[in-house]
C-alpha cells in the first residue's frame, strides 16, 4: 500500500512501507504562526536531503499535497519528475519471442551437442536481461544414444525446467545481459563420459541470431494464470468415458470405436457432432462395465460402430442388443473407404461446401483437424499420397464442392495428388511437423480461444474422443510431447484462460501446465 502521513491521538505517524524510514515527527510553529511538521529521517535514508524535512500544515487539501511531497522526497524525486520506479517498470515491459540457436565449437563449427537442441530458443526479454530457454532431445549416433547430464553458462549451472524419461534435463533456462550473439557454455553428455571413463564436459558457444525474431508478443504479467483442467481415467477407455460425463447429460446416440485399431474413426468428429453423440472406446470383444453404465446414464438408444469386425466384433453388438440398444455400423474395406462412407452419410443430412483431405497415415493431422471439422461442419476423407485416388476423386466431383482443403504438407499430400480433386478453390493448412500443423489448424479455427485442448502428439488416442466435443468448448486441439511444449505452441496458448489436458500423467506430464 502507498505510505500515508496521519495524526492519531495528537501524534503524527507514517503508515505503510516508508514507516521504517522515519526517526521522529513533531509539530513546531514557524515565524508566521503556521504549524509545521518536522520530520526526521533515519540516517541511512537521509542521503543528500539532510536528516530533517519541514512541511507546513494549512488545510486538508494542502496536507494531501504535503503528504505527496514527503513521499516524493523520500524516493528521491520532486514534483514534475517521473518516479524512477515508474521509469524502471516502463523500461522493463517484457516481450517474448523465438530466435534461431546453434551450439558451436570455439572454431565456429557445429558442436556434437548441436544435434540435440531444438533449433529455436525461446526468449523472455525485459529490455535489460534476456532469459533464454532451450529444449533438448536424446542424440542418436548409430547404436549410441547420448543424453545431457549437466550444463553451465558462464560458469553457472543452468536452471532445469523439465526432465526426460531417464531423468536427463530436457528443457533448461538461463539469463544473460542484453543480446549477446555468443554465450560461453559447457555441456556434459553421458555417452561421452562413458567413452572417456571420466567426466568430459565440452566447451561450446551458444550462438543466437537476434535479428530473426519470430512469434513476438508482449507479456502481460497482470493476466491471471490459466485454469488447468485434466480429463483422464485409469486407461484410454475410461478417459473417453470421463469426456462423455463432462460434456453430455443425455444422448440418444453414441459413437463406438476400437481402443486399439482406431484408424477407421480418425475422421468421425463431424459425424459425432451431427449426432450430438459422445465418442467412446471399446475393446474388440467386450464392453467394459463402466461403458455399459455410461450408455445407460445417457439413455442411449442407438450406437454407431465405426470400423469393421476386426476392430469391434459381433460379440460387442450382442452386448449392446442385450441392453436394448440398436446398432449401426459404418465400415469399408479399409480406412479410406470408411472415411468416404462417413463423409457421404454426413452430406446426406448437411449442406456441405468444403471437404478436407488428410493422408491416411497421418493420424495426428486428422485428429488435429477435428476442431475445424466440428466448427465448420467439414467432413474429412483419407487419401493416399499417390495417383490411387481416382475412384474417390470421381465421387468428389459429383459432390460439386466450393473448396477442398489439403491438411498437411506436400510430403503428406502432394500437388499432383491434390490436382486429382475438383473444386472451385483449393487451400492447404500445414506446418513443418505434426505439432506445427496442429498449431496452424488451431490458428485458422479459433485464433483467440478462451480454452484449448492439449493432447499427446505421439499417442493421440485421447484426442479421438476430445475431437467430437471441441465445438462445445470452442477450443482447438494442441499437440505436445509428454514433457515439453514447442515454443511456438507455448506462445499461442499463453494468455488462453483454460487449458484442458486430455489424458493422464503417463500421456502428459504435470510440467506441461506450468
Amino acid at each position: 500500500m502507498a505510505s500515508e502521513l496521519v495524526k492519531d491521538k495528537n501524534k503524527w505517524k507514517v503508515l505503510g512501507k516508508d514507516k521504517e524510514k522515519i526517526a521522529n515527527i513533531k509539530e513546531v510553529s514557524n515565524k508566521n504562526g503556521e504549524v509545521e511538521l518536522e520530520i526526521e529521517l533515519k540516517k541511512e535514508y537521509s542521503k543528500n536531503l539532510g536528516n530533517k524535512i519541514s512541511l507546513v500544515s494549512k488545510n486538508e487539501k494542502d496536507e494531501e499535497l504535503d503528504k505527496k511531497q514527503l513521499m516524493q522526497e523520500e524516493s528521491g524525486s520532486t514534483e514534475g519528475e517521473t518516479d524512477s520506479s515508474d521509469k524502471e517498470t516502463e523500461s522493463k515491459a517484457k516481450k517474448s519471442y523465438d530466435v534461431p540457436v546453434a551450439m558451436k565449437t570455439y572454431d565456429n563449427r557445429n558442436s556434437m551437442a548441436n544435434g540435440a537442441i531444438d533449433k529455436k530458443a525461446h526468449i523472455v526479454d525485459d529490455g535489460e536481461t534476456s532469459e533464454v530457454t532451450l529444449q533438448f532431445k536424446p542424440l542418436k549416433r548409430g547404436s549410441l544414444v547420448g543424453r545431457l547430464i549437466k550444463m553451465s553458462v558462464d560458469g553457472k549451472d543452468v536452471k532445469v525446467l523439465t526432465r526426460g524419461s531417464k531423468g536427463e534435463p530436457s528443457k533448461i533456462s538461463f539469463k544473460v545481459k542484453g543480446h549477446p550473439e555468443k554465450i560461453k557454455a559447457s555441456v556434459e553428455v553421458d555417452v561421452m563420459n562413458e567413452l572417456a571413463g571420466e567426466p568430459s564436459p565440452q566447451d561450446v558457444y551458444i550462438a543466437l541470431d537476434w535479428s530473426k525474431k519470430e512469434n513476438e508478443r508482449t507479456i502481460d504479467d497482470s493476466k491471471e494464470k490459466a485454469e488447468v483442467e485434466r480429463i483422464s481415467g485409469e486407461n484410454r477407455v475410461e478417459t473417453s468415458l470421463a469426456i462423455s460425463k463432462k460434456y453430455f447429460t443425455k444422448a440418444d446416440n453414441a459413437i463406438l470405436v476400437s481402443s486399439k485399431n482406431y484408424s477407421d474413426a480418425l475422421v468421425s468428429a463431424a459425424y459425432a457432432k451431427m449426432k450430438d453423440a459422445p465418442t467412446l472406446l471399446a475393446a474388440k470383444d467386450r464392453l467394459s462395465p463402466e461403458t455399459i453404465k455410461e450408455l445407460k446414464r445417457l439413455e442411449v438408444k442407438e450406437v454407431t460402430i465405426i470400423g469393421g469386425e476386426k476392430s469391434i466384433s459381433k460379440k460387442v453388438e450382442k452386448e449392446l442388443k442385450d441392453n436394448n440398444i440398436s446398432i449401426r455400423r459404418i465400415s469399408g474395406e479399409d480406412r479410406y473407404e470408411t472415411s468416404r462412407k462417413l463423409a457421404e452419410e454426413f452430406m446426406e443430412s448437411n449442406e456441405v461446401k468444403k471437404l478436407a483431405l488428410v493422408n491416411g497415415y497421418k493420424n495426428a493431422d486428422a485428429l488435429s483437424f477435428s476442431a475445424m471439422s466440428t466448427k465448420e461442419n467439414i467432413p474429412v476423407v483419407l487419401v493416399r499420397n499417390s495417383d490411387k485416388n481416382k475412384e474417390l476423386a470421381a465421387k468428389v466431383k459429383e459432390w460439386k464442392l466450393e473448396e477442398i482443403m489439403a491438411i498437411g504438407g506436400r510430403s503428406s499430400i502432394s500437388e499432383n495428388t491434390l490436382r486429382l480433386f475438383e473444386a472451385d478453390n483449393k487451400t492447404r493448412i500445414a506446418g513443418s511437423n505434426k505439432y506445427e500443423t496442429a498449431l496452424e489448424i488451431a490458428k485458422a479455427t479459433y485464433p483467440n480461444p478462451k480454452s484449448v485442448f492439449i493432447s499427446n502428439g505421439d499417442t493421440l488416442i485421447d484426442a479421438l474422443s476430445a475431437g467430437s466435443v471441441t465445438h462445445k468448448e470452442e477450443a482447438p486441439i494442441i499437440l505436445t510431447k509428454k514433457d515439453s511444449v514447442k515454443f511456438s505452441v507455448r506462445n499461442f496458448i499463453n494468455g488462453v484462460k483454460k487449458h484442458i489436458i486430455v489424458g493422464g500423467t503417463n500421456s502428459i506430464d504435470e510440467s506441461i501446465s506450468e
